[in-house]
């Protein structure tokens, strides 16, 4: 009863400041660890408790402090490492080995049942010359702070809450001081690429504070003053020497503005204003590598900072913050708006009986109105069938929130944060977010919803980075593989590093088959987007690099089968002769250029090779257990509730399309057997950031279960602890996590990998009644889809190429030629598909 009461009294508590939260889809939260800036809370805080913004190329942590208000810093391209590290090109591009000649020494040993042979002569020979965390690889670099001291103390009787607009992207901190109401809103925009910060308060005159720029750790280089109402940072990164530049503009109504070279660096001083508006942009001298010279340090500079950053705030500074927030909006919410998803949530009282004690039921309030952190609790505490689907939309947007901010148009994919970190100083903290381009899965699941969530566009940086590789890959291919093609190793960064990193365990290092994944992604944009100049102008390159790759490195055995041979299952396990996950991907980029090279009617005799290739591939085995074989042996784990499983071994079901209870229903079967054979719940400790459960949830989704899918994905919102508020579910570096696990919500509702448009093909009987609008199918169609108690009502399907829409629903189909630009409304009739 006092549990019950103590959360009464904080729904009430939480409610006063509830009018200054904006509405919609937004994360906001009435209270926090502390309202002052600590370093023992900083290095909390940042990462758990802080409010992510970004345009792609900037991004920012917004604190929510009152005292001293931070902004943690990033900009996409500031990365040590490189051709002009210490040692220069020579050494950069020197970080392969020469393995090819060991191939055969390694397949003799497998022939020869000499299994530890082959494992030791992999893990000797095909690691780099590069280890993890050298000067040459590099990391991502903090851009810095930016603060602003109020010199604010809330009392007893302040209000206060901090709230993140997803549908609108922006942050906004609301606080009262003596009577007085305070608020800040911020938001980046991307077609201004500027950070903005209004800051302003209830009565006239009351804005006094002082506004600095803090660089990160690892860059040299001095802020000056720029005019009288501006502040400049100039610095180099130490080590590879990159350029960058940051601008402050300060722009008042009211009041004074004035230099200040007190310590520790240089400030603006604000008094007496009525309102602050505070514009940062940000620039590095990096440019992608047009064509790749091995032999210049400069093969990545191609930008002044100084003039982009100067034209930019230049421009920014001419509009109002009206004006600025109207562009922004405007540009945000033409990605953002595609996609709707509502859930009506209809709980059944649960007995108490059913409900441990000492918990509560879950929040009744709805999610849009209801502090993050108190419906977070309600809802790892209640009975499955309380739970706020608010909640569950809300996250689900999240995931695509996160995309947008941290991937667009003109900058670099989303690293494995999104574009959120602190760089070395992060490590220095112990925290988990170490920012980079892991090839194992993390880039790939960072863009699982582009396409099927509606954000197509946004993956284009992604595109842009795997085409880069293509030179340094082909040297990569060709050292240890001795083939055509190209591929690149388990981690890169933006300088086209490819190799495989020194001393490192094969299991998560060695990853053949790395770049093939990867360029996957190209295909099946082409497969949503039906856009014939991007497979041949964009694509097909890549895809018949990583075909022709795949077809000299696999090995054909005495039986005539070919096997990639040695490959891993990711993160775990030994060397083999042939693993399903290797096996997956070979199958998924041969079957994909085939279908490409026919489309594009070029290439026939490569076609008819790859096509052998892919025939001849060895087939998936069943193991004892009933299980897929995640090796060529059968040495999966002894009992099914191993926490050993890898889920890359059902690449094949996801994230590719082999495997599918609509096309191969036995081979499915298996996989089911692999599933079950995962703990349901998260082991934070194996699988901390929850990457694991994401792939399950999607995986799931594929088998058309939409029970498991669903208690799936409520393992990974109840993951954590209680205290945590929204964006901690898992921290920063589960970016990924959320995006792929927003791509699994949309594959419990719409699939179209497996030769139709399949409605709602996993959806759970807690989701009786919903709708959602705006998902996206392969062939080219945008899909709406509405249902009741647990059943299709009706569903639209616009058509933006005119193909033919291969409808179904349960069991049913409905095939029916389409025009581009025409929507079609069916309905469930009596167990049947009809047109309307």
């Amino acid at each position: 009863m006092r549990t019950i009461l103590f959360f009464l009294l904080f729904v009430l508590c939480s409610t006063f400041a509830f009018a200054q939260v904006p509405k919609g889809h937004t994360i906001w939260e009435s209270m926090r660890y502390s309202y002052d800036y600590t370093d023992e809370g900083f290095a909390r805080d940042w990462e758990s408790t802080s409010l992510p913004l970004g345009n792609g190329s900037l991004g920012a942590n917004v604190m929510g402090y009152v005292g001293t208000e931070v902004y943690t810093l990033n900009e996409k391209s500031l990365w040590t490492g490189g051709p002009a590290s210490a040692g220069g090109p020579a050494v950069y591009w020197n970080a392969n080995k020469e393995s090819a000649a060991v191939l055969k020494e390694i397949r003799r040993a497998f022939k020869a049942g000499d299994t530890e042979r082959a494992q030791q002569l992999t893990a000797d020979n095909f690691d780099g010359l590069v280890p993890a965390g050298s000067s040459a690889l590099g990391h991502y670099a903090s851009l810095g702070r930016l603060t602003l001291d109020t010199g604010h103390k809330l009392g007893k009787d302040s209000r206060y809450a901090y709230a993140l607009s997803l549908d609108s992207a922006f942050a906004h901190v609301f606080y009262t001081l003596g009577g007085i109401e305070y608020e800040r809103r911020s938001f980046i925009s991307y077609p201004d690429n500027v950070l903005v910060i209004r800051c302003t308060a209830s009565y006239p005159g009351l804005q006094t504070m002082r506004i600095a720029y803090q660089p990160g750790g690892e860059s040299v280089g001095a802020t000056e003053f720029d005019g009288s109402d501006g502040l400049v940072f100039r610095g180099k990164l130490q080590g590879n020497g990159m350029a960058y530049v940051v601008r402050i503009r300060v722009i008042i109504h009211g009041g004074k503005i004035t230099t200040s070279s007190e310590a520790p660096v240089p400030g603006l001083n604000v008094k007496d204003a009525d309102e602050v508006l505070i514009l940062l942009t940000a620039d590095t001298d990096y440019a992608p590598a047009a064509d790749l010279d091995f032999s210049n340090a400069k093969a990545y500079v191609g930008v002044d900072p100084d003039k982009t950053t100067a034209r930019w705030i230049k421009a920014a500074a001419k509009k109002t913050y009206d004006k600025l927030f109207a562009a922004h909006l405007k540009d945000y919410k033409a990605l953002y708006d595609r996609v709707e998803l509502h859930v009506a949530t209809t709980p059944k009282p649960a007995s108490t009986e059913s409900r441990p004690r000492g918990t509560i039921p879950s929040v009744s309030t709805p999610f849009s109105e209801t502090r993050s952190s108190l419906c977070l609790y309600g809802y790892r505490h209640s009975n499955s069938g309380m739970r706020d689907h608010g909640f569950e939309e809300h996250y689900f947007q999240y995931g695509r929130y996160l995309l947008i901010a941290s991937s667009r148009g003109g900058n670099l994919p989303a690293n494995n944060c999104g574009l959120w970190s602190l760089g070395n100083e992060a490590e220095a903290k112990g925290s988990l977010a170490a920012a980079g381009y892991s090839h194992n899965g993390d880039l790939q699941m960072l863009y699982w919803p582009a396409l099927t969530c509606n954000l197509a566009e946004c993956q284009q940086p992604l595109f842009d980075y795997v085409r880069s590789l293509q030179k340094s890959g082909a040297v990569t291919a060709k050292k240890y593989f001795n083939a055509r093609g190209w591929t690149t190793g388990a981690t890169g960064n933006p300088f086209g590093f490819t190799a495989p990193l020194a001393d490192q365990d094969p299991a998560m290092g060695f990853n053949p088959v790395a770049g093939a994944w990867l360029a996957t992604h190209l295909w099946e944009h082409f497969a949503f987007t039906r856009d014939a100049a991007f497979l041949r102008n964009e694509a097909y390159p890549v895809l018949k690099g990583c075909a022709d790759f795949c077809s000299d490195y696999l090995w054909q055995k005495d039986d005539g089968t070919l096997t990639a041979a040695p490959s891993v299952s990711l993160g775990h396990g030994p060397v083999d002769e042939g693993t399903a996950y290797a096996h997956g991907v070979c199958r998924e980029i041969l079957g994909e250029t085939i279908a490409a090279a026919d489309i594009l009617k070029t290439n026939h005799d490569e076609a008819f090779v790859w096509s052998n290739v892919m025939t001849s591939l060895a087939p998936y085995k069943v193991g004892r257990h009933g299980q897929l074989q995640e090796w060529s042996r059968d040495i999966d784990a002894q009992t099914p509730t191993s926490s050993l499983f890898s889920p890359s071994s059902l690449f094949g079901l996801h994230p590719g399309s082999g495997i599918s209870p609509l096309t191969v229903p036995d081979l499915a079967a298996v996989a089911r057997v692999s599933l079950e054979q995962c703990p349901d719940s998260i082991n934070l400790e194996l699988d901390p950031n929850g990457t694991s459960a994401a792939w399950r949830l999607n995986q799931w989704a594929r088998l058309r279960d939409g029970e498991r899918s669903y208690r799936t994905l409520c393992d990974i919102l109840c993951a954590g602890n209680d205290e945590e508020h929204f964006y901690a579910l898992l921290p920063p570096v589960s970016v990924a996590t959320h995006c792929a696990a927003t791509a699994g919500i949309a594959e419990m509702l719409l699939q179209s990998h497996a030769d139709c448009i399949d409605l709602l093909p996993a959806i759970p009987a807690t989701w009786g009644e919903g709708s959602v609008k705006g998902l996206c199918a392969r062939g080219g169609f945008i899909v709406d889809i509405s249902w009741s108690e647990g059943t299709l009502t009706e569903a639209t399907v616009t058509s933006l190429a005119g193909e033919t829409c291969p409808l179904r629903y349960g069991e049913d189909m409905l095939e029916f030629k389409t025009a581009p630009g025409k929507t079609y409304h069916i309905v469930w009739f009596n167990g049947y598909l009809k047109m309307q």
